[in-house]
């Protein structure tokens, strides 16, 4: 019902906004965003921040919460270029039109440095629990407003990690965007398999593995038969991600997320969420040609399983989730589109995020 409520209050206002001649939006981009990780090594990351507009028709409120939309932090090239589609589609649409938006690079990815030539072990969601922490407490120290966070894909471990390692008194809201399979988010991988993956991964066996996977077709091939629904999207896409894996060193990332890094039982910091809660997912999953499955398959042999799990039918994450998070959080499902929507189709994301957003008081 409240879920409803909400889509009706976001019609109602967006028909007053589209009755106005929208403003252009002022975005800007910052490069000297500081964070350290769980080593204590310091990096520099940028980020791009898309300031509200009030000439919408919104009051002035000091208390208003700022949007981070977050990206994996462990895809093949992705970046915050990610988030190209979904800011365009912000400048012109009438949802969410007086948020303040940011999105940033994590650590060894896209302007974040230093980026190592070798590392002795993998990163790991602390790392880039702190990182999203420390700009967390930025926006706080500006402005003194919290925060609500947009949390696409594999960013759910780093979101649920940073709720457990610090407080949640900075949190507005949080908003998962289809999240990662039940069994990612319900155990562990043993520590002796984490550390063999990623040592055989770490070493040339992980080059060749890089070489194989950092191409076009392979791009390509995995992106249709895993993330998008439709074509029309694969060039944007495959270009970022050939683009942000120009510099070979982002590699580490990758290789900390498929050797099993980011997986652990989060339940518990799942239902321990105290800010208003979504989860946004689509219900619609690739279907790929059998000249597509093929062209995308990786060895090992092992790693071909997961790409298994990731065209897994959506009902199963969706159950999932609403048996573990909080009772009051609201289960919003977009119909028709899949797991990339975001970048895919933010048109049909933006109106299911702006009415959960609308719902929430601060």
């Amino acid at each position: 019902d409240s879920s409803s409520s909400g889509e009706d209050d976001l019609e109602n206002s967006g028909a007053a906004l589209a009755a106005q001649v929208l403003a252009p939006r002022e975005k800007r981009m910052v490069k000297d965003n500081f964070c350290e990780d769980t080593r204590g090594a310091s990096y520099t990351f940028g980020s791009d921040v898309l300031e509200g507009d009030l000439s919408c028709g919104a009051r002035e409120d000091p208390r208003r919460p700022e949007i981070l939309f977050l990206h994996a932090a462990t895809g093949l090239g992705v970046n915050r270029t990610f988030w190209r589609p979904m800011f365009r589609a912000l400048l012109n649409a009438p949802e969410l039109r007086e948020f303040t938006c940011h999105t940033f690079d994590w650590i060894n990815t896209g302007d974040a440095q230093p980026k190592p030539d070798s590392v002795s072990r993998p990163f790991v969601p602390k790392d880039f629990a702190k990182q999203l922490n420390a700009y967390i407490e930025k926006v706080y120290a500006q402005n003194g407003r919290r925060v609500i966070l947009v949390v696409q894909g594999s960013a759910e471990p780093i979101v649920l990690t940073y709720v457990r390692m610090y407080k949640q008194k900075r949190l507005a809201g949080i908003a998962f965007v289809n999240g990662l399979s039940p069994e990612y988010l319900s155990e562990a991988p043993s520590v002796v398999k984490k550390a063999l993956q990623f040592r055989l991964l770490n070493s040339g066996v992980g080059d060749l593995f890089w070489q194989r996977c950092n191409s076009r077709s392979f791009i390509e091939n995995f992106l249709m038969k895993n993330s998008l629904i439709t074509r029309q999207a694969l060039e944007e896409y495959t270009s970022l991600a050939l683009s942000g894996a120009v510099d070979r060193r982002v590699r580490f990332n990758v290789f900390s997320f498929i050797s099993g890094h980011f997986f652990a039982d989060y339940r518990l910091e799942m239902a321990s969420l105290r800010a208003p809660t979504a989860f946004i997912c689509g219900d619609a999953v690739p279907s790929p040609s059998f000249q597509e499955r093929l062209k995308s398959v990786r060895p090992p042999l092992a790693l071909i399983g997961k790409e298994g799990k990731m065209r897994e039918n959506r009902e199963p994450r969706i159950l999932f989730h609403k048996k573990y998070l909080p009772e009051s959080a609201k289960i919003l499902i977009v119909h028709g589109e899949g797991p990339e929507m975001v970048f895919e189709a933010p048109g049909a994301v933006l109106p299911v995020l702006d009415a959960f957003i609308r719902t929430i008081k601060w």
